[in-house]
């Protein structure tokens, strides 16, 4: 295998493009009602929510994949997550930023960490 040029499902691309897949950023400073956390698009996001939100997933990774994101939220108001999370650290302040890490183990066991930014 070339190193420079990988193949990724199937896909001959570069380096740069390669580095580009894994580096997308979702930004909205508008979320409102729900939101998909798309698992193969963004490799993180950064949300303010103006409204109480619902959580949803798309393209959780199959049950032999392992995966983790990133959201940077803030936003005075509820978030809910799917119910097949397991939720540990903080609880969701939206007075500051809250570092937001998922963490996908094997298909739909996924382990959200909130810790607060201050």
């Amino acid at each position: 295998m070339d190193i420079h040029n990988p193949t990724i499902i199937g896909r001959v691309i570069g380096e740069a493009q390669l580095k580009d897949e894994l580096t997308k950023i979702l930004t909205d400073a508008g979320v409102t009602t729900t939101q998909d956390i798309d698992w193969s698009a963004y490799s993180g996001f950064v949300f303010t929510m103006i409204a109480n939100t619902v959580f949803s997933d798309v393209n959780l990774p199959g049950s032999e994949r392992e995966a983790q994101k990133t959201i940077l939220m803030t936003g005075a108001f509820t978030p809910t997550w799917p119910a097949y999370y397991k939720e540990g650290g903080d609880a969701y302040d939206g007075a500051v930023w809250n570092q937001i890490t998922l963490e996908s183990k094997a298909g739909a066991n996924v382990v959200l960490t909130i810790t607060n930014l201050t």
